[in-house]
């Protein structure tokens, strides 16, 4: 019986090995297939983990914008993602301000259909994240009804920050009360939204419907894709054994010069 047993095990064993190591792949596959689900952004315009660089264009000579989240909050189906305050930069001058507004708002509002904006005057700009070809909606109404109405032109493949990605085109249309498309000088830009990315093609929220100003994505974090912020520790690329070599220089009131 003992021999038979050890016969038995012999011969089992491989087949065992087998089917532990299919077992084994399969949880790493099940798992890498959950991961990439997690990580996957599907239309999101942001992700609560990333932060974001943009470029500004036209009349803000390429200046270098982000998206740093403070805080989220939950309420019912809605997250509200509130942004760092910033300093603004008016007419070349820093106006401090405690709590002032970015150049996108001070908050994000995201459910499950929509992103909403803000701008300055607190008024909402809605991007259908889910939005398909061919769908429409108001992106911005004005006081006297008259609103910016947006379209989903195309899906697009495009290559952002080295990640090939599908891309919504959004473009922007403005009407009237009645439903009649009237001049703006928002007619025909537009947004642009990734479907792993974000917002990649946008306009300066804070400031909208009044500056026509493209901003564009060159980099966010989590993973760490183009543009980057760099720190102290980048710039101050010390090692052990450096040194340090300093000439400091005194001026008395008679002219006299001491340099050491």
């Amino acid at each position: 019986d003992e021999q038979v047993r050890i016969r038995q095990f012999t011969f089992c064993s491989p087949v065992l090995i087998i089917y532990l190591y299919l077992v084994k792949n399969v949880i790493a596959l099940f798992f890498i297939l959950i991961s990439q689900v997690l990580t996957a952004q599907n239309y999101q315009c942001f992700n609560s983990n990333r932060s974001y660089y943009y470029l500004s264009l036209d009349s803000w000579q390429n200046r270098v914008e982000s998206i740093l989240f403070d805080s989220i909050a939950v309420y019912g189906t809605d997250t509200v993602f509130f942004n760092y305050a910033q300093l603004p930069n008016s007419d070349g001058e820093f106006d401090l301000c405690v709590n002032d507004t970015t150049w996108v708002g001070n908050k994000i509002v995201i459910n499950s259909i929509w992103t909403i904006l803000f701008n300055s005057s607190a008024d909402s700009i809605k991007i259908k994240s889910n939005g398909n070809i061919g769908e429409y909606w108001k992106l911005y109404q004005y006081d006297n009804g008259n609103y910016i109405n947006a379209t989903v032109d195309t899906i697009q493949e495009e290559t952002v920050l080295g990640i090939l990605t599908n891309t919504k085109v959004i473009s922007l249309l403005a009407m009237d009360s009645t439903g009649n498309s009237i001049s703006n000088i928002f007619n025909g830009k537009k947004f642009k939204l990734s479907e792993t990315i974000g917002l990649t093609q946008l306009y300066r929220i804070n400031d909208f419907p009044n500056d026509t100003s493209t901003v564009k994505l060159i980099g966010e974090t989590n993973p760490n894709l183009g543009f980057q912020e760099f720190n102290a520790k980048e710039i101050f690329t010390y090692e052990i054994g450096d040194e340090f070599h300093y000439k400091f220089v005194s001026t008395d009131i008679d002219g006299g010069c001491v340099e050491y």
